[in-house]
């Protein structure tokens, strides 16, 4: 599309793939320098009787095409909004529970309560007192194999509703690739998402065994040396992992050293940042024994506001903390 387009494009792209191009299953629309408004996006994909994949860099996705969208929910596989801000949590759950044959889906935002069947405004009470009532809809995309989607809502949130997400994404089991972390471009971590952890109901995901790559990056965990290990024993092909698996420092270089140690896996997690004084810092936190990565020698490569610190040796572990790293918590 031209930086000035005609009035009448929009209206020619519907009726070429409205008569001349009805098997047409593969759609891209790249904006470039201006957006597609909701409505007119809408157009499109009204004009669409077999769309299986749809990928919008970024658009003013709205209700309207959301609504247009509907009639091809039968026959969509590949599916990419990650970067389509408009689409709302609710959009994306629809699509979880209504497209049977997706493969491929990258998305944004999902939040708890649209998958727990909650309202967004439920408030827990105390241990002893009355709950929200759960009411989760299963998601049919059993033949998918790529999720990427942040799911968000769960901060402070009893162990039962991660527990009952886990659940979801457990039924997916030819998933090869699950991303629940933020893109390569964000800077913060966060700690509201899953808790990766078996006493939260990481075991739930056990017929993930097909999963080769599990990235939750930007998001802050605290996990133990048993759900390290039931990972590596539970996900027999798994070849990359990418997350801090402790938001603490002495906790994560001992949980990193577990992972280093089987050969088949690629860990890629180390994620440093500018402070607002222009220092490199990992979240705040730095080596206990001087220096972010122990005595190696760390390269650094700078990508779109983030920078990737790899080392050329594991370093020196922490010593601190072994009897804490041993029953998986901290003390």
């Amino acid at each position: 599309m031209a930086r000035k387009r005609d009035r009448r494009l929009i209206p020619k792209i519907c009726e070429v793939l409205s008569t001349g191009c009805r098997l047409v299953n593969n759609l891209t629309i790249d904006t470039c320098d201006f957006s597609v408004p909701d409505h007119e996006l809408a157009q499109i994909l009204e004009s669409c009787h077999n769309l299986a994949q749809f990928k919008m860099p970024s658009s003013t996705f709205g209700i309207l095409a959301v609504r247009a969208l509907h009639r091809n929910y039968g026959t969509l596989t590949q599916l990419n909004l990650r970067t389509s801000y408009q689409v709302s949590s609710n959009t994306i759950h629809e699509i979880l529970t209504s497209c049977p044959r997706m493969i491929k889906l990258k998305a944004g935002y999902l939040s708890a309560h649209h998958i727990l069947g909650t309202t967004k405004e439920a408030k827990i009470e105390e241990q002893d007192g009355p709950q929200p009532i759960l009411c989760p809809i299963d998601w049919v995309c059993l033949e998918i194999q790529e999720l990427s989607v942040v799911i968000q809502g769960l901060e402070n949130k009893p162990a039962e509703w991660h527990r009952q997400v886990f659940r979801q994404l457990g039924r997916f089991k030819k998933l090869e690739i699950l991303d629940i972390g933020g893109c390569s471009g964000w800077s913060i971590q966060r700690k509201d998402g899953l808790d990766l952890r078996l006493k939260t109901g990481l075991d739930k995901l056990v017929n993930l065994t097909r999963l080769k790559q599990f990235r939750f990056n930007r998001l802050d965990q605290e996990m133990g040396k048993q759900d390290v290990h039931w990972i590596l024993q539970s996900w027999p092909s798994l070849e990359e992992i990418s997350g801090r698996l402790h938001f603490e420092y002495k906790f994560r270089k001992k949980l990193e050293k577990i992972i280093d140690d089987d050969e088949r896996i690629i860990r890629n997690d180390c994620y440093y940042y500018f402070d607002e004084t222009g220092i490199m810092t990992d979240s705040g936190e730095s080596d206990e024994e001087g220096g972010v990565a122990g005595d190696a020698e760390p390269t650094i490569e700078e990508t779109a506001g983030v920078v990737e610190l790899t080392s050329n040796e594991t370093g020196k572990a922490d010593v601190q903390a072994e009897q804490e790293i041993q029953t998986g918590y901290p003390t």
